[in-house]
């Protein structure tokens, strides 16, 4: 895949061309050479409230590479499993396992309709036609293909930032996270939030794949931080809570009444 850098006409964000309809215009450069596309906004139904967001999806291109596929699935029933490469989905090309996830988006307000996949395995190419069902767990969930995770992509670049940077950088996701959770019509839910079990099956599927124990590390500074976070939070029982009730006692030079 031969990689692009993306610049938009003006100094505008995006966010600023959500408007269905508007016609945004694209420069991208390929091989040294400048081109032009034109992108138009489209509305992603959602699952929160039948709602709808408008906007532009521009995302790095990689291989659609099956990670695990949920057992009684469409796709486990289609014979699909670990490694299978989507390359085709319904004779157009697939640059990213994001096509699958907005197909299975789109079904939540429209008819559902088979979808025929291309699939590469090894040096072998075969179809395989699938028919999106709506799981039993979440309820609330719209018909899937039962691919649950796809493979990373191998392509990676490192970087090495500074601790403060990362610290930065993990503080960001958990507050956007959080203000997500409780933003009006959010699709973030308690379904999406996990313990003990869902941290463990995420160090095991980071280790399975390929320089795992790099993202492992990177997965710890952010787990590292969110508990830390968490810990400062004034609350009794946490550290932040005994520095709170701390400077409550220096201020009026007696301690906080055991009852209260």
């Amino acid at each position: 895949m031969t990689p692009i850098q993306i610049t938009f006409k003006g100094q505008h964000h995006l966010a600023d061309h959500n408007k269905r309809g508007t016609n945004i215009a694209i420069k991208y450069l390929r091989d040294g050479k400048e081109a032009m596309a034109y992108a138009v906004p489209t509305n992603l139904p959602t699952k929160c409230m039948n709602a709808k967001r408008s906007g532009n999806f521009v995302t790095y291109a990689e291989k659609a590479v099956i990670g695990e596929v949920a057992s009684n699935s469409p796709a486990a029933l289609a014979g699909l499993k670990a490694g299978d490469e989507i390359v085709a989905m319904n004779g157009r090309k697939i640059f990213s396992p994001w096509t699958i996830s907005f197909a299975e988006e789109t079904l939540t307000n429209k008819p559902n309709v088979p979808a025929a996949f291309t699939i590469r395995r090894g040096n072998k190419q075969f179809d395989r036609t699938l028919l999106a069902v709506k799981p039993l767990q979440p309820t609330n969930s719209g018909p899937l293909f039962g691919i649950v995770s796809w493979q990373g992509d191998t392509n990676i670049a490192l970087v090495y930032p500074n601790p403060l940077e990362q610290i930065k950088t993990s503080a960001g996701l958990i507050f956007n996270t959080i203000g997500a959770l409780f933003a009006h019509k959010s699709e973030i839910g308690v379904q999406q939030l996990g313990g003990v079990v869902m941290i463990a099956r995420v160090y095991y599927n980071l280790f399975q794949s390929e320089n795992g124990w790099r993202q492992i590390l990177w997965f710890s500074v952010l787990l590292n931080v969110n508990l830390a976070l968490i810990n400062i939070l004034p609350l009794p029982v946490l550290d932040g809570g005994h520095i709170l009730f701390s400077l409550i006692e220096a201020v009026r030079r007696r301690p906080v009444n055991a009852n209260f």
